[in-house]
C-alpha cells in the first residue's frame, strides 16, 4: 500500500512540475547553449602558467585516446525524470521549482537501468570510449561519495500547499540514498571496462547546491557578500568536499582513460584547484584532463556546438574532441528531435579527417533505458563501422579541402583512406593531389579485389567497381602511398 501511495505521490508531483513549472523552463531553453558558451568563456584560463613539476598525461595516453575516435557522451541524473537538460533549468528558476528538483532524488528510481545494456550498445555503433556525468553542475552525486552537504528533504505535506514540507538537511546527496541504492558509476565502469572501452568521466567543478559555494552566481545559494576574506570555513569547507570526491572518484573505480572536468573556481581558489589537479594526476597519471577550469593544466578540450573548420582552425590550442548532443539538449527530452544516423557519421568522418576524435551526446530516459530510435540509428553506424572502421579507428587526420571526399591516413603514413559521400557518378573518380605506390593495388573497403586505377600527374583516377559494398552513405578507396 505504501509504494503504491507513495507511486501516486510521485506522479503527482511530476504532473504538477509538468503542467505549472516545465512551461516557463522550457520557454527559457532556446537560451540555454548560448549561456553555456558564455559561461565557458568566462573561465578562460589559458594565461595561466603551469608548474614546472607538473607532468601531463603521457604521449602513450594521448595516441591511445586517439586512436578510439568515436565516443558515447551521457548525461543521466535525477533532471532526467522531468525531462530537462541537465541542472541549467534551475538557472533563475523560482523558488519552488528549486525545491522540486532539490528533492527529485527522493523518487529517483531507474528500475530498467542495465549497465550491460548501455555498454553493448556502445560496441554495437563501434563506439570505443564514453564519458558518463558522474557529478554535474546541480550537485547530484551519481556515484557512492561519503562526503556530505546540505540537502532538500521533503517531507509528507500535511497542511502544507503546493510541494510540500521541503526542510534542511546533511545527506550525500547521492545516488545511494535513492530508492534505486546502486553506485550508478561503478555498474557503467565495470560494464565498459568489459568491453575494453576507454573510460571517462565527468565532474562539474562549480556546485551550485552546495552552500558552500554559494560564491558561484548559479548557486541555489548565491550570495555576493560571500567572501574568501570574511568566509574562508566556507571555501575550506568547499574544497575539502571537492578534494575528497575526486579522491574517491580516482581511486575507487580503477584506472580512468579521461576526466571531463568543467566549469572553473573562482581565481582566489586557482592555487587550491592546482592541489586539486596534481592530486588526480598522482592517482590517476595516464588521464587525460579536459581543460575547463583547469587552462593549460589539461590535456585535451572539447569544441561545444561546432566542429573545426580545419586543424588549423585558431579556436584550437591542443589535442580535440568534438562533442554534439544528438537531441536538441544533453540530457533525455520526451518527443525530442534527433538529428539523423547520417549526421553521427558525417560528423564523425569530418573529425577524423581533421585529426581529432567525436563524441555524441546520447542519453537514457528516467528508467533507465535508451529509446528505439537512438539504439537503431547508432547501430546503422555500427554497420557502417564495422566495413570501413579501419579509415577511422587508429588513423590521423589528412585534411584536404574536398567538397566530395575527407582524407585519413595510417600513423605510419604509408595508407591514405579517401571517404566518398555517396556513390560516385560515372565509371571512374579523380583525385586530387594523390599519388599511389607504384604498383601497389587499390581496394575499396567492404569488397574483395583490386580496383584498376592510373597515376596522371599528380593525380590518382580510379575506376569504380561493378558493385557496392555491404553499406550506405558513404564509401571508402584504400590507397597506398
Amino acid at each position: 500500500m505504501e509504494t503504491l501511495l507513495f507511486s501516486r505521490t510521485r506522479t503527482l508531483l511530476l504532473v504538477y512540475l509538468v503542467s505549472v513549472s516545465c512551461h516557463s523552463q522550457r520557454a527559457k531553453e532556446s537560451k540555454i547553449s548560448d549561456l553555456e558558451n558564455k559561461v565557458n568563456k568566462e573561465y578562460d584560463l589559458s594565461a595561466k602558467p603551469v608548474d614546472p613539476d607538473y607532468r601531463h598525461a603521457p604521449d602513450s595516453a594521448r595516441e591511445e585516446w586517439l586512436d578510439r575516435k568515436f565516443g558515447m557522451r551521457i548525461h543521466w541524473g535525477i533532471y532526467s525524470q522531468l525531462g530537462l537538460d541537465a541542472s541549467w533549468p534551475t538557472y533563475q528558476a523560482s523558488d519552488e521549482f528549486k525545491q522540486i528538483y532539490s528533492t527529485l532524488w527522493q523518487v529517483f528510481n531507474p528500475t530498467r537501468f542495465n549497465a550491460e545494456e548501455w555498454a553493448q550498445l556502445a560496441e554495437d555503433a563501434g563506439m570505443k570510449y564514453f564519458v558518463f556525468t558522474a557529478k554535474h553542475h546541480d550537485g547530484f552525486s551519481m556515484f557512492d561519495t561519503k562526503t556530505t552537504v546540505n540537502v532538500k528533504l521533503r517531507k509528507p505535506a500535511g497542511g502544507e500547499k503546493s510541494v510540500g514540507n521541503v526542510v534542511d538537511t546533511i545527506l550525500h546527496y547521492s545516488i545511494m540514498e535513492t530508492q534505486y541504492k546502486v553506485d550508478i558509476v561503478k555498474k557503467i565502469v565495470d560494464a565498459f571496462r568489459k568491453k575494453k572501452m576507454g573510460i571517462g568521466l565527468y565532474y562539474s567543478n562549480t556546485d551550485w547546491n552546495d552552500i558552500n559555494q554559494r560564491f558561484e552566481n548559479k548557486n541555489f545559494h548565491y550570495d555576493t557578500a560571500y567572501t574568501l576574506k570574511d568566509f574562508p570555513d566556507g571555501y575550506r569547507a568547499a574544497i575539502e568536499r571537492q578534494t575528497e570526491q575526486l579522491r574517491e572518484l580516482s581511486t575507487n573505480y580503477g584506472p580512468i582513460d579521461q576526466f571531463d572536468f568543467d566549469h572553473a573556481l573562482p581565481a582566489a581558489l586557482w592555487e587550491e584547484t592546482v592541489k586539486m589537479i596534481k592530486m588526480v594526476r598522482s592517482l590517476q597519471p595516464n588521464a587525460l584532463f579536459r581543460e575547463r577550469g583547469l587552462g593549460k593544466y589539461g590535456d585535451f578540450q572539447t569544441p561545444e556546438h561546432w566542429l573545426p573548420e580545419s586543424p588549423d582552425d585558431p579556436r584550437l590550442s591542443m589535442l580535440w574532441q568534438a562533442i554534439e548532443q544528438y537531441g536538441t539538449r544533453w540530457a533525455w527530452q520526451p518527443n525530442d528531435t534527433y538529428r539523423g544516423k547520417e549526421w553521427i557519421l558525417e560528423s564523425l568522418i569530418d573529425c577524423a579527417s581533421k585529426g581529432g576524435n567525436f563524441m555524441v551526446g546520447v542519453s537514457p530516459t528516467p528508467t533507465g533505458e535508451f529509446d528505439q530510435r537512438t539504439k537503431d540509428d547508432l547501430h546503422w553506424v555500427g554497420q557502417w563501422l564495422k566495413i570501413n572502421g579501419e579509415a577511422i579507428y587508429a588513423t590521423r587526420g589528412m585534411y584536404i579541402k574536398n567538397e566530395t571526399f575527407k582524407f585519413t591516413r595510417s600513423k605510419d603514413k604509408q595508407t591514405v583512406y579517401a571517404i566518398h559521400k555517396g556513390w560516385p557518378a560515372g565509371n571512374e573518380i579523380m583525385l586530387k593531389n594523390i599519388k599511389a605506390k607504384r604498383g601497389s593495388a587499390i581496394t575499396m573497403l567492404g569488397l574483395k579485389g583490386s580496383l584498376a586505377w592510373q597515376q596522371k600527374g599528380n593525380d590518382l583516377e580510379i575506376t569504380l567497381p561493378g558493385k557496392k559494398p555491404a553499406c550506405e552513405h558513404s564509401f571508402v578507396f584504400k590507397i597506398l602511398e
